[in-house]
């Protein structure tokens, strides 16, 4: 069977003045909807609740956080940050499962150029 983990990222390791409350805050966004990580970096919108459309899975990792644009332009530029949409599927080969269908709607992909949003695909094949 075939699975596929979404999350929108936030590097924070180039940011001297990072504050978590003040970003999260200014997003509106709950700690239900984000996990601080060891690094310092944030995970948004985790989703492992497959679905062969990969639109359907990044539009759930992406809906805490959709209509806050002008925002996460912004607190990019004041804590110097790097966002990713990142999709992880994990396809088992000898499976007669659809595959994952990983390419982005342009709802997204607009999404993507007006956060600045890198798109990462983490690949696994078994």
């Amino acid at each position: 069977m075939h699975t596929c983990l979404t999350y929108f990222y936030v590097d924070t390791t180039k940011s001297t003045n990072f504050d978590l409350q003040n970003f999260v805050s200014t997003l509106g966004i709950t700690t239900q909807n984000y996990q601080l990580r060891d690094n310092g970096c944030l995970r948004i919108g985790e989703n492992n609740c497959y679905n062969v459309d990969a639109n359907a899975m990044v539009k759930h990792t992406l809906a805490p956080i959709w209509d806050k644009r002008d925002a996460l332009v912004a607190l990019a530029k004041q804590y110097n940050l790097t966002y990713y949409l990142v999709r992880v599927p994990h396809i088992h080969a000898n499976s007669d499962a659809p595959k994952p269908l990983l390419s982005l709607d342009a709802d997204i992909v607009a999404f993507l150029h007006q956060t600045a949003t890198h798109d990462d695909i983490d690949y696994y094949v078994y």
